[in-house]
Parts: structure tokens; sequence; C-alpha cells
């Protein structure tokens, strides 16, 4: 499917700055839905989430696929994106359902252009997604 819609695009680099305009879009558009007490919650664990992630990718210092300057293990895109779903189905499942596995399917397509793009390895992106599940699997009084 992804191959299909690079063929209509006619950009690889099209796909990237998809997967890259995703995880920055994801939870500021999240930000603007929540109100009071359900955007701090959201907050709180989204910084949680990324400080626990940063952590990690410092004390690992995996180098990435492609060797570039920064550190692969765990993408911080993929946690950027997958805390957006998770936080939405958490407390909004009984309300929709669809949005949230469009949210999923989101953050799934984040994790394969990281892969895709030689920036992380599966593991990075299957580690932010336990990151987020650990961290995010109960709810913050």
């Amino acid at each position: 499917m992804f191959k299909y819609i690079e063929t209509i695009i006619g950009s690889k680099n099209f796909m990237k700055h998809c997967g890259d305009f995703l995880a920055v879009s994801m939870p500021v558009g999240l930000l603007f839905i929540l109100k009071g007490d359900m955007r701090r919650k959201f907050i709180a664990k989204f910084l949680i989430s990324y400080f626990v992630t940063y952590v990690i990718k410092f004390t690992i210092r995996s180098p990435r696929p492609d060797l570039s300057n920064n550190y692969s293990f765990p993408s911080a895109h993929m946690v950027s994106s997958f805390i957006v779903a998770h936080y939405y189905y958490k407390y909004y499942k009984s309300n929709n359902i669809l949005t949230s596995g469009i949210l999923y399917l989101l953050s799934l397509f984040v994790g394969y252009t990281r892969i895709k793009f030689k920036k992380h390895y599966n593991r990075d992106v299957i580690g932010a997604i336990i990151i987020v599940l650990a961290l995010n699997s109960s709810k913050l009084k």
C-alpha cells in the first residue's frame, strides 16, 4: 500500500516528511482538542514519556542505521505519535473507536517511515511502543 502511495505522490521524501509532520502535529492537535484536567494529564504523560525516552537514548547510545549523529533507541517520533493514539483510545474509546483506530494507524505509519528511511531499527519503534504502554497503563490522578 505504501509503495502505491509513493508511486502516486512521486517522491519518497514525501513519505518521510509526512512521518515527521505527524510526529509533531498529532500531539499539538490533541492539545487543541483537550480541555482542562484532560489537557494537563496528557501534557504530564507526554513529558514523562519523553524524559524516559531520552534517558534511555543517552544511556544506551545506540547508533542509527544511517549512522547520523543522533541515537536510535528508542524512537522519539514513535513515542510522540503513539502516546496520542493511546491516550485518545484510553479516554475516548467509548465515544469514537474509529478515530482511535485512525490515530493508531497514523502512529504506525510514523514508525514505518522511521524504519524505511533508515532512521531507526524495528526494535526502536517497538521499544517506543513499549515505553508508552508501560508508562501510561494507568490513569494519572
